[in-house]
């Protein structure tokens, strides 16, 4: 399992942004959550005048780049998105 500190060490070696200092300014970017052993984590995003809104990411082990899973601040609470990567986690071990 990666810490976030190595996530963002082997991204910005990849040459990936996601995690730079200038794109987690840009959406006031906050890791919310510890990742996963699978790479699971979760974000909250504030660009410009809107609420606070969290995201579930997965730091892809292969590449080195995180996606999005659903939708971009598809979530209004942190237990919201907290219960919906539980949901994720539980469905993945089950197939």
């Amino acid at each position: 399992m990666l810490t976030i500190t190595e996530m963002k060490a082997r991204n910005a070696a990849a040459g990936y942004y996601w995690f730079s200092r200038g794109n987690m300014r840009l959406f006031k970017t906050k890791i919310e959550t510890r990742p996963t052993k699978d790479g699971y984590f979760i974000t909250s995003d504030q660009p410009g005048n809107t609420d606070r809104r969290f995201s579930i990411q997965l730091f892809d082990l292969s590449t080195s780049d995180v996606y999005t899973i659903g939708a971009f601040q598809e979530f209004a609470t942190l237990a919201d998105a907290k219960a919906a990567l539980k949901t994720l986690l539980k469905a993945k071990r089950c197939a």
